[in-house]
């Protein structure tokens, strides 16, 4: 009897430890704003996986020690993300994001500021001071087309389909966006740390940076020298705080291999 017992009390134990180790699933508040190309969910969760839903889009995405982290492309709408794990369901706003401008007027207006930023010197100043000479002046239209195909590989791609995409692939930068129909949400440039130590890629980059801070409406002075400061303050703290031109942010975000910059309204 006693045997009986115990046994009966074994289990409604190891049910009980059983209840009160499954996660309840949550999501963490303030964890589904913008950030960069995307919004990222996260919170608690049971199991190894969590079912997730949003429009026509659908998975798993994995949970590791009774945690998930989703990230979701931002769009010029609200979201919702359905999530579920078993018999639990909860749902997670995302909000709408402000798109920077149309695609192809921002692809053409960074591809001209890269080639105009190429010419000789002499030659890119009359173009910048009057786009005109390029139609009454053979040299400089001959020096413009020239750059056009020399820099073939450093414009971006002049169409892109919705969704993420890479827009532009270097060895020492990439251009991802989130795109929305015609629209660019947002941009991310991603540039390998090393080439921020080497004085010509460092250029090169300030230069994109320029080129992508004229082509989306921001000031391209303001953003670089705000850019500069934030390097050297950088050193004494690990946060940079966000840049802000003509109602453009500037994020930055550094792993150990990566610096990412991006641009978002």
């Amino acid at each position: 009897m006693l045997k009986k017992l115990m046994a009966v009390g074994m289990v409604l134990l190891s049910g009980l430890t059983l209840a009160a180790c499954q996660a309840k699933l949550g999501v963490d508040e303030h964890t589904n704003k913008q950030q960069g190309l995307v919004a990222v969910v996260k919170g608690d969760a049971p199991g190894s996986s969590l079912n997730y839903q949003y429009g026509d889009t659908s998975g798993k995405v994995k949970v590791s020690d009774g945690r998930y982290v989703l990230s979701v492309p931002v769009k010029t709408n609200d979201q919702t993300i359905k999530l579920s794990s078993g018999s639990q369901s909860v749902s997670a706003k995302v909000k709408k994001a402000t798109p920077l401008g149309q695609y192809s007027k921002i692809a053409t207006a960074y591809n001209q500021a890269i080639i105009v930023g190429s010419l000789p010197q002499a030659i890119s100043a009359q173009v910048m001071k009057n786009p005109a000479i390029l139609k009454t002046n053979p040299e400089a239209a001959k020096a413009y087309q020239t750059a056009m195909v020399s820099t073939k590989d450093q414009q971006l791609a002049p169409t892109a389909e919705t969704g993420l995409h890479q827009l532009m692939k270097q060895s020492d930068l990439t251009i991802r966006g989130n795109i929305e129909g015609d629209q660019l949400v947002a941009a991310a440039l991603i540039v390998p740390v090393s080439a921020m130590k080497d004085k010509a890629k460092a250029t090169a980059f300030v230069k994109e940076v320029a080129a992508m801070s004229s082509a989306v409406g921001a000031d391209p002075k303001a953003v670089l020298k705000a850019f500069q400061n934030a390097q050297k303050k950088s050193k004494q703290k690990t946060t940079i705080d966000t840049i802000k031109s003509n109602g453009v942010k500037f994020d930055v975000g550094v792993s150990t291999t990566q610096l990412y910059l991006y641009v978002t309204k």
